[in-house]
């Protein structure tokens, strides 16, 4: 990816920009996201908003905090309101939340809503994404990817360990112990990650990764049962060996007492 030269006053990103990420195939989750600074975008009549880090300005938490609303809930100035009622650090909660998981429930839908409201939702989604990512299997996984993208930085970018992230958290049980089993399988491993890598990064994603994560989970299965018969062809194989060579031993010894 090449850095690109922007005037700190265009306000949103390029529609090339080849850090902008799309996140709509994520249930309830911010549409936009920027694999540079890693954090999810507002957005101002549906174009992305630049980050701080990007534009090189310097905005307040409260500032950060009604522009997140103003992209999810447009007009709603009783959001507006409790949000400004909130604590310093309760706000820096709600914001450090939305740019990091740009998960759109982090606000009532109550369009009566209270601070003491909102201050429960973003309580109950602080509280679910810790659990989230403090799980083992989060860790875990987490773990091994950082692991595979550090050996082999070829086979997984940076944006795509991130990608992949993102998608375990929403995956089921059955889903996730697929996509464990595969890490722990090189070749499959490496036609996974090929396939993923070529996949459209769009609103789709979550559905064709789905569709790789179970043709390579079938493949595994059929590589295990592959090779579990080959190991019975080997053992029988040296069961017939060794009966063979019985057989011969009793005849020597046949041979023996005969003479």
């Amino acid at each position: 990816m090449k850095d690109i030269n922007l005037d700190s006053a265009q306000p949103h990103c390029p529609p090339d920009c080849p850090f902008l990420s799309p996140r709509s195939f994520l249930p309830d989750t911010l549409p936009f996201y920027c694999d540079k600074y890693e954090i999810y975008l507002t957005s101002t009549d549906n174009l992305p908003d630049r980050c701080d880090q990007c534009r090189g300005i310097s905005r307040t938490v409260q500032e950060k905090g009604l522009q997140f609303i103003k992209t999810i809930c447009p007009n709603n100035n009783r959001l507006l309101g409790a949000f400004q009622s909130l604590k310093k650090t309760e706000q820096k909660m709600f914001v450090d939340l939305m740019e990091k998981t740009g998960f759109l429930k982090l606000l009532p839908t109550n369009p009566e809503a209270t601070a003491d409201l909102m201050l429960d939702h973003i309580l109950l989604a602080y509280q679910n994404h810790e659990e989230k990512i403090g799980s083992p299997e989060f860790k875990k996984f987490s773990a091994d990817l950082n692991k595979i993208a550090d050996d082999t930085p070829t086979l997984l970018s940076r944006q795509n360990k991130t990608l992949l992230m993102n998608l375990f958290q929403v995956m089921d049980n059955s889903e996730k112990s697929m996509m464990n089993s595969i890490l722990q399988s090189p070749g499959r491993l490496k036609s996974f990650l090929k396939q993923f890598d070529h996949q459209p990064k769009d609103m789709d994603l979550l559905k064709d990764t789905r569709r790789i994560l179970y043709e390579e989970n079938d493949k595994l299965m059929r590589d295990k049962i592959q090779e579990q018969e080959k190991i019975k062809t080997q053992d029988k194989t040296k069961d017939l060996h060794r009966q063979l060579n019985i057989n011969q031993m009793k005849r020597l010894k046949e041979q023996q007492r005969q003479h």
